[in-house]
Order: C-alpha cells, then structure tokens, then sequence
C-alpha cells in the first residue's frame, strides 16, 4: 500500500525548516523595515532644516525659530500652518512611544497636539508642538557645557513645559545668553568662546542665526573653514533620546540592533547619523544635560 502522509521524523524536519528560514527572513525583514523609517527621518530632519532657513529669511535678525516648551520644543504657531504644512515630519517612524502619543495622546486623548472643535471633528493646534521625536537646538552649542548653560538659565527663568509665555520668558527665548548675568549661567569663560573681538570672553551663548559662524570666527574664512562654529558642525535639531538609558531609535545599517545612534541636523541643512557615544550632540555629556533637563 503507497504512504498516505508524513512520519512525525519528516514533520518534525520540516518544522526545523520552516524556523530556520523564519529566524533568517525575520531580521531582514525588520532591517528593511528601519532602513524606511531611518530614510524617512532623515527626510523629515532635511525638510524641517529648509523651513529654518525660510523662517530665518525673514526674521528679525535672520533668527532661527526660538524655542518653545521647555528646552528643547519647537515654536508650533510662529511655522504652522506657513512654513510647516505637515506636523508629521516632526514625528520619527523609529519612535513608537511618540507615534502612539500622536495619534491619541495628550489632553484630549485625541492626538498630542489636537483638539477637537465643536462638530467633533479632530483639528492640529500648533500651541501643543512638542519635542516628541526630535530636539530642537536654538542655541549655539558645540559642547555639553553650552547645553548645560541653556538648560539652566531656561530653568531658572521658568521656562517649563506648560510656561511658555510672558515678557521674561520671551526675552530668554529670543535672545543670546550672557552666562555671568543670568541665573543659572556656569559663568565666565562657558559660554561660545570663538575668535570675533567680541567673544574672546567666552560669556555669551548666542541664538542661531543666519551668518553665526562668521561672527564667531570674526569672518575669517579660512578659520571658519576648520571651526567648529562652521555651518556644517552647529547641529540645529536631533533625534529625542528614548526613556530610561541613554538609547535612540535608529540602528546603523548591517546591524539588528536598536537604540544605538542618531539622525542629527546641522544648520548647513545636511543631516548626518552618529552613533552613540560619539561626537557631540550625540555624546554622553549632551545626553546627561537633555535627560535632566528637559522638562
């Protein structure tokens, strides 16, 4: 009589089988999977840089947006709707917490930065932008002693996340730091010590502007060339490091593993990965400030 079916030796083969492929095709898988997110995030970083350079353009000062929120948020109303027409490019895919808290997180449980107006109907309200994903840098800062200074003297001023307005506050926000004078500074000699006549003090944390590096560098080109003030090393925004432990949400490419680096973008409008600890901001001295004092 001819076989009807399987031995449980042949079974059980083809169940091995059947794991093996799947414990292959499952990290390619999700390899793929972060390589979209990844692009995407650097695509969300090189498009927000070009709405600082518009929103700059024009400015008072050729500024950068100030900060709003806390440290490290995003100024919603003065870039939505007019240089922001998408909120979710400031939403990294690689970050589910801040995915799932923008669908139907915050106040409402309607969103994080939604409301819901008198129909029902859900609408974005700029006022909510926060640092969910990514962290905005509206300050010159190339080391952690720099971050720390405006971290502080945020602080001290009463900028939180919900008290973000009135005549002091505002005037922190939109303006250069002296570290001497205001409280919570680190005092003389930590601020953003360049070669202009007028930052040999190393007294003064200065707001992002259009032409900074020049002023720091007391437009010497040459040394503009080779300085860290230099467009292509002030790095403007970031990725959010993740709860807890010094993690990100982005994975070099080769490799399955999570929580190991970010996408940072430098006010030359390139977006660059690094890896955790490295080069500041993505270093362990940046990453001390921001967990402390991001409130």
């Amino acid at each position: 009589m001819g076989r009807s079916g399987f031995t449980l030796v042949e079974l059980l083969i083809v169940i091995v089988v059947l794991c093996v492929l799947a414990a292959l095709l499952v990290p390619a898988t999700n390899k793929a999977r972060e390589g979209r997110r990844y692009a995407t995030c650097q695509n969300n970083l090189k498009q927000l840089g070009l709405v600082f350079k518009m929103y700059a353009s024009e400015s008072i000062g050729e500024r950068y947006p100030r900060s709003r929120r806390g440290l490290a948020g995003i100024d919603g109303p003065a870039l939505f709707p007019e240089y922001i027409t998408d909120d979710s490019i400031l939403l990294c895919p690689s970050d589910k917490n801040a995915v799932k808290s923008y669908a139907s997180g915050g106040p409402d449980n309607v969103g994080f930065w939604y409301r819901l107006d008198a129909q029902g109907e859900r609408y974005c309200d700029p006022d909510r932008f926060a640092s969910l994903s990514y962290i905005y840098l509206a300050w010159v800062t190339t080391r952690p002693e720099e971050l720390e200074n405006v971290a502080r003297i945020q602080k001290e001023a009463g900028v939180t996340f919900d008290a973000y307005e009135g005549e002091r506050i505002d005037r922190i926000k939109d303006s250069d730091l002296d570290v001497t004078k205001e409280p919570g500074g680190l005092g003389s000699g930590t601020g953003n010590r360049g070669m202009g006549a007028d930052t040999q003090d190393g007294n003064t944390i200065f707001r992002i502007r259009v032409g900074i590096g020049r002023a720091l560098t007391a437009g010497d080109m040459i040394a503009l060339a080779t300085s860290r003030f230099a467009e292509y090393s002030l790095p403007v925004m970031m990725d959010s490091p993740g709860p807890g432990a010094n993690t990100f949400g982005h994975a070099p490419a080769g490799t399955n593993l999570l929580g190991v680096g970010a996408n940072v973008l430098y006010m030359d409008g390139h977006v660059s990965y690094t890896r955790y600890p490295r080069e500041y901001p993505v270093s362990t001295g940046a990453m001390d400030v921001l967990k402390q004092y991001k409130f």
